[in-house]
């Protein structure tokens, strides 16, 4: 409902957050992470440039329970394999490989990746399981912005691409 990147980024950083979020806002020129916590808001800055990619723990907010604590310092350091955190570092290794060859193509093939097979970008459905992807999305800014969604895994399910008119 906001009109302008400005006040996007200003209504992200001023509501209250009862759990943790992230949030991406993309003008076009520039895209913004947030981590929020019930009481943090913290700008996350892309890995590189205007591509941003996060999973489900906090990468710079640290805003948390204490007793998360140690397990994401363990995520961050690499001393504990966690989904989040391997998922996260699945995704770099695919970006560096890819990084001069990086189209929306690739991007879409990374995200329906499986090729970890205990902890995948990709998480399957399984009956009983805590989570799983259920859908994927690659957002392409600029002179005409476009979405590019699946409605389910992205591995099983084709992208459909909404264009964002003026």
């Amino acid at each position: 409902a906001k009109r302008s990147a400005d006040e996007a980024l200003a209504f992200v950083q001023d509501i209250q957050h009862a759990t943790g979020q992230n949030y991406l806002i993309g003008t076009a020129t520039k895209v913004y992470a947030f981590e929020a916590s019930a009481h943090t808001v913290v700008e996350f800055k892309p890995h590189k440039g205007a591509l941003v990619y996060h999973t489900n723990h906090s990468l710079v907010n640290e805003d948390i329970k204490p007793w998360r604590v140690n397990l994401r310092n363990a995520m961050l350091d690499g001393s504990r394999k966690t989904s989040s955190g391997t998922r996260l570092g699945s995704v770099q290794t695919f970006l560096d490989r890819y990084q001069h060859t990086l189209t929306a193509d690739t991007i879409k093939a990374i995200l329906s990746s499986k090729e970890d097979p205990i902890f995948p970008i990709c998480v399957p459905y399984r009956e009983g399981g805590s989570a799983f992807t259920f859908s994927s999305v690659v957002f392409t800014l600029g002179k005409t912005p476009s979405a590019e969604v699946t409605y389910g895994e992205p591995d099983k399910n084709a992208y459909q691409k909404h264009v964002f008119e003026k």
